[in-house]
């Protein structure tokens, strides 16, 4: 998956003229007519008629649904919902909350690393969390063992990280670009009670992130 290359631009100015618009239930107000333009990585793509009134600017959905596909998302509007999928990825966001049922979740950095959360299983001895460690990215010789340097805190208290799966290493423990490895994560165990934990880890680029498990939802 690539880093999703483009953006929507902004708003641009045409000729402008005033005209009166009327809207159902209502009575006619004054509105700024004029064209505006969208664009992706700076080049025009569409150029659709707006309204400017009351400090807000209004134009075409039909002009955003197409811009949103010539950046690589799938957009549908079924009359009340603007829905989007992409088969870009971008950065998953820190802190995230992450019911234990909802399982597989995938982490996105936005250097590539791609960590996808299989399965967890905390139990009075350990706490095993299946991963797939994947390099979407273009970093060479990616150190394959950043979740030896992971933590978990159960409410401040922290549990060290014990072994991972040689499989997590790889052969010469790297994951170069295009390649993935999955195996198991061993930390010690949670506190007796505990509800859920928050996972401290690294990128390929050592940059910090976190994830918090909720192991009751």
């Amino acid at each position: 998956m690539k880093k999703l290359a483009g953006y929507v631009g902004a708003f641009v100015a045409g000729s402008m003229l005033t005209g009166t618009v009327a809207f159902a239930g209502t009575a006619a107000v004054q509105a700024i007519a004029g064209k505006s333009e969208i664009t992706l990585n700076g080049q025009t793509i569409s150029s659709p008629p707006k309204l400017v009134y009351g400090g807000t600017t209004y134009v075409q959905l039909y002009s955003i649904e197409q811009a949103l596909k010539k950046s690589g998302f799938n957009v549908g509007w079924d009359g009340t919902t603007f829905s989007m999928t992409s088969s870009n990825s971008v950065a998953s966001p820190d802190g995230t909350v992450i019911g234990v049922s909802k399982l597989p979740y995938t982490f996105t950095a936005a250097d590539g690393t791609k960590i996808t959360f299989n399965s967890i299983n905390a139990s009075a001895q350990s706490t095993v969390i299946n991963m797939t460690i994947a390099n979407t990215g273009a970093n060479a010789n990616a150190d394959s063992a950043i979740m030896s340097a992971a933590t978990i805190s159960d409410n401040g208290s922290q549990v060290p990280f014990v072994s991972q799966d040689d499989s997590l290493y790889g052969s010469s423990g790297n994951i170069e670009p295009g390649q993935s490895l999955t195996g198991n994560v061993v930390f010690g165990p949670l506190k007796t009670g505990a509800t859920q934990f928050t996972l401290y880890f690294m990128d390929f680029s050592f940059n910090n992130h976190t994830i918090t498990f909720n192991l009751n939802s």
